[in-house]
């Protein structure tokens, strides 16, 4: 992540100032600083990055919130995280089918179940999974996905997802959460090394049911 900064840093020195381009490499910006733990520094980041959009630009602000929401989120700050996911909600089209709006649905799915309603947790959940397969996205978005269907109660996820989750060879940070072990060298965003299992494995017992 500090490498990423970095880099995102240099482009940031580059590109013309409010261009897309621009925008893009300062939300990759704040990505690396909420990777690096740096929660507050990306919130305000992207609170740069948002003052500065076009209000005319309505799809970049909605990934911007949503991505502000997200970084509430993994600090903990659960008020402010759904009050920036309400507000990409609002931004988004409701005929919106892209996988920007399906990770929103993603964030809200797992807002949910902090709060313990697996209702409506399931319902943005699988919203998200229906966008995201109908567009194939790449894997690493969808383990996400598995790994938070997994945690509501009243919902089996079907096995070969959930051998995915701890299986596929794309490095998600939610496998490492599911018992997965990786041989990469890198420090773990705070959120993931506070839920990190104590014990993993790379040989799971595998029934119809239960793994």
């Amino acid at each position: 992540f500090d490498e990423a900064r970095i880099y995102f840093t240099k482009s940031l020195q580059l590109q013309k100032p409010h261009s897309h381009t621009f925008r893009n490499a300062r939300i990759g910006f704040a990505r690396s600083l909420n990777g690096l733990g740096r929660s507050r520094e990306a919130v305000d980041a992207i609170s740069l990055s948002i003052e500065e959009t076009p209000l005319s630009e309505t799809t970049m602000l909605a990934i911007q919130y949503q991505l502000k929401g997200d970084f509430h989120f993994f600090a903990d700050e659960l008020n402010a995280a759904k009050e920036c996911y309400d507000m990409a909600f609002s931004l988004f089209s409701k005929e919106d089918q892209t996988k920007d709006r399906a990770y929103l649905f993603r964030s809200l799915g797992a807002y949910w179940i902090t709060q313990g309603d697996p209702q409506q947790a399931k319902a943005c959940l699988l919203e998200a999974l229906t966008i995201l397969e109908r567009e194939n996205a790449e894997p690493v978005s969808r383990l996400a996905l598995y790994y938070w269907l997994e945690q509501v109660a009243d919902f089996e996820v079907p096995m070969e997802k959930r051998i995915a989750l701890r299986c596929h060879y794309d490095l998600s940070f939610y496998s490492l959460l599911a018992g997965k072990i990786s041989n990469e060298d890198f420090k773990l965003p705070r959120w993931f090394n506070r839920r990190l299992e104590s014990q993993s494995s790379d040989c799971w017992v595998i029934t119809l049911k239960s793994i």
